[in-house]
């Protein structure tokens, strides 16, 4: 069982939040109430019914999928084959703290097939093989993550929480579940409605409402991944060879804050290395996840921004290397997220690897990476902007501009450099120098720049040059003879920095641009 592209698991760590949002008398007596009846249906969950045999009706497993019993790992590999003459299909098992599980599922798995979707069921057994959770939930994992001694249980898009040493289940109420910062994991934080409830387990789960919304302090938005993982799972039907010391194939299922928040879109990650020592000998399988988070205070007095990078590496027959970049903006009054895409590099991005982001004011993104097939060059440094309104959205910025940042933040020298590549015209063989490499643009491409800020507003030009140049571009037209009316304060201030630019650069172009002969040699 493998994903056919590189995945990327979040690490996201301690975040704070510095402002809060109070409520008036009638949502105070409505919060009261709700509060009440989710306290009221968690106290009435009993222990489960321990059943020796599941009733569900049983799929032909020489139908479903074939197994060679005697290469599975030998710790499971009775139990599979027992639960398999029940059980349509035994994906996953794990130990935790010492103690044996197992996850059914309710239809076989075939290659292609999502993991989770409606008319998918997931049970718990023990080590005894006997039900714990019956085959009447969308996701069972992460044992341990979001609360101690807790499997995370969803039915549908709702989320709640199973104690394994207790048996008891808080039923999935919540659109997703926040662990603590306690290193003790004894409480999490769940978003229902827009409302944050505390949760915590002494004898029975207990709900707390929460008036002032997430409290970023307390928050463990981390999530750290490896091989040597006590709270993994496994492939069941992953095979032990002779000189295979590992356990099986490592299993993560997104934490629902992970997936709910869209800070990563695949809802399961396997083919974990689960042995480190033994991953040059793997075929295909991830080796490394982990993700930073840069997080800006509140702003606007109520927006909180964070900046994830995602790394993940693994091997895929020759092996991948990518990083992601993820934007999320917390409303704190709504308790509502917001992401976007920022960008990714790739192994293959080794070449001009830029990527680059941050918060130039209150509402301002910029995003700075170096893309392939650009404007003027193969290779070539390029700017891009999102915008964050008053209640947390974020909506892409666009002109017709090619040098967007003219428009939308004040500019600077650091905008004119680089990292630029163009293919030469007659290449050499392999190993030969093959592409021109430049550090800044050049005084052609400064005119430019200044020239299509007066374009965009409809500039008639007086030269030929400029008018048989903008004439090709589709959104340009010719209407004012002066359009410095037109001209924004950005725009004003920016004509005057790309003419200093302009003026430092002449006489000592080279210098600047910096041209060279280099090799790009890419993976083919």
């Amino acid at each position: 069982m493998r994903s056919d592209k590189p995945i990327w698991i979040p690490t996201l760590f301690l975040v704070t939040i510095l402002s809060c949002f109070s409520c008036d008398s009638k949502k105070e007596e409505k919060d009261r109430t709700e509060q009440n009846s989710l306290d009221n249906e968690t106290s009435r969950a009993k222990e489960p019914e321990l059943i020796e045999e599941s009733i569900v009706p049983r799929i032909n497993n020489k139908e479903s999928h074939s197994v060679e019993y005697d290469k599975l790992n030998e710790s499971i590999r009775e139990d599979i084959q027992k639960l398999d003459s029940v059980y349509s299909y035994i994906p996953f098992y794990g130990f935790i703290e010492g103690k044996k599980f197992f996850i059914a599922r309710n239809q076989p798995f075939n290659y292609g097939q999502d993991w989770f979707s409606d008319n998918i069921k997931y049970g718990l057994l023990n080590e005894d093989l006997q039900q714990l959770l019956p085959l009447a939930y969308s996701k069972i994992g992460n044992p341990n993550v979001s609360l101690k001694s807790c499997f995370e249980i969803s039915k549908g898009k709702k989320y709640g929480l199973y104690n394994y040493e207790t048996h008891e289940v808080l039923d999935p109420k919540f659109d997703f579940i926040i662990p603590s910062n306690t290193t003790s994991k004894n409480i999490a934080y769940g978003l229902s409605e827009n409302q944050v409830f505390r949760i915590s387990y002494s004898n029975g789960f207990k709900l707390e409402l929460l008036e002032a919304g997430f409290p970023l302090r307390e928050l463990q938005l981390q999530f750290d991944l490896d091989g040597s993982n006590p709270n993994l799972i496994y492939s069941s039907y992953n095979e032990s060879w002779e000189e295979d010391s590992n356990l099986g194939s490592g299993v993560m299922i997104m934490p629902s804050f992970i997936e709910e928040l869209n800070i990563y879109e695949e809802p399961i990650i396997y083919d974990i290395i689960v042995d480190a020592d033994l991953a040059a000998e793997y075929l295909f399988g991830t080796k490394t996840a982990k993700t930073t988070i840069k997080q800006n205070e509140s702003f606007l007095n109520k927006i909180t921004t964070f900046f994830a990078t995602i790394y993940n590496s693994g091997i895929d027959g020759r092996g991948y290397e990518v990083d992601q970049r993820k934007l999320l903006v917390l409303n704190n009054s709504t308790n509502s997220f917001s992401t976007s895409e920022l960008g990714s590099l790739s192994m293959y991005d080794y070449f001009c690897r830029e990527a680059e982001y941050e918060l130039v004011n209150d509402s301002i993104v910029q995003i700075r990476l170096n893309k392939r097939e650009g404007f003027f060059y193969d290779f070539e440094t390029q700017f891009s902007y999102k915008k964050i309104s008053k209640n947390g959205e974020i909506q892409d910025l666009s002109t017709d501009r090619i040098f967007d940042f003219t428009k939308f933040v004040p500019i600077n020298e650091n905008h004119f450099g680089g990292c630029f590549g163009k293919f030469m015209e007659n290449r050499g063989g392999m190993g030969e120098e093959n592409i021109w490499l430049t550090d800044h643009l050049t005084i052609r491409e400064l005119d430019i720049m200044r020239n299509e800020i007066f374009a965009e507003y409809g500039y008639r030009f007086q030269t030929k040059e400029w008018q048989d140049y903008f004439s090709k571009k589709s959104w340009y037209s010719p209407l004012h003879d002066d359009v410095n009316h037109l001209l924004t304060e950005i725009d004003k201030a920016n004509i005057k920095t790309i003419l200093e630019m302009k003026r430092k650069m002449e006489g000592n172009e080279e210098k600047y641009v910096n041209k060279r002969a280099s090799v790009y040699v890419a993976a083919g």
